[in-house]
């Protein structure tokens, strides 16, 4: 996943050097603004709009579910100490962030199974949204959104599942990637099971300060 997730960062700086004539938003908060107002406004998202789900302890869409987390996320420690243009990105990632779910017509019967790729397949649509609908956005935007949908799991692996800590310590630049990611998956689990939350939110102190340590930060 690391090495695929570096090639995508650079596809997309490298593709965004041949500019398109027009884009539909001239920066992330115009996209961002779109997305409040209609879910569907990208392909990515119209493909899992009312997409039904089968795994507990989901009963949400998984736009419902994405929407829910795009609240979630404004609730969290680094998004209200944040700056408009990273609010922006945060609130961008948190729709984003399950779209490789989709679309529905991967599925028999619009089904949406714990799918565990789905952070993967993101990435070619991560990739045609950032090349070919966002006019204006710096490559470290681009990778912190990239960062955030594609590695949402990590943090909450790592609390809850024993994922190895070094995995999530050689992905990030910085403090602030740690507590973008501990965001994500806070805001995600917050709109999945309660009692997960509340055991990452106590987690959460002790696994920043151990990527930090493994980082050298």
């Amino acid at each position: 996943l690391k090495k695929d997730y570096q090639s995508l960062l650079v596809q997309i700086r490298n593709d965004r050097q041949a500019k398109k004539s027009s884009y539909q938003f001239s920066n992330t908060k115009a996209l961002v603004d779109a997305i409040d107002k209609d879910i569907k406004v990208l392909p990515e998202l119209k493909g899992i709009y009312q997409m039904a789900t089968s795994f507990f302890p989901l009963s949400d869409t998984v736009d419902e579910h994405l929407c829910k987390v795009a609240v979630n996320i404004q609730q969290t420690d680094l998004y209200r100490s944040s700056d408009e243009n990273m609010k922006n990105v945060m609130k961008l990632a948190a729709y984003l962030h399950d779209v490789g779910k989709g679309p529905e017509s991967k599925w028999n019967g619009r089904i949406r199974y714990d799918y565990a790729d789905h952070t993967h397949d993101a990435m070619p649509m991560l990739h045609r949204i950032f090349t070919q609908e966002v006019q204006d956005i710096s490559d470290d935007n681009i990778r912190k959104v990239c960062l955030a949908v594609v590695y949402h799991n990590i943090a909450g692996d790592c609390m809850l599942k024993d994922r190895d800590k070094k995995e999530m310590a050689d992905i990030i630049s910085n403090e602030e990637d740690i507590d973008l990611l501990i965001a994500m998956s806070l805001a995600d689990v917050q709109a999945t099971n309660s009692t997960w939350y509340q055991q990452m939110m106590y987690c959460s102190g002790t696994l920043k300060k151990e990527v930090m340590k493994i980082k050298g930060l």
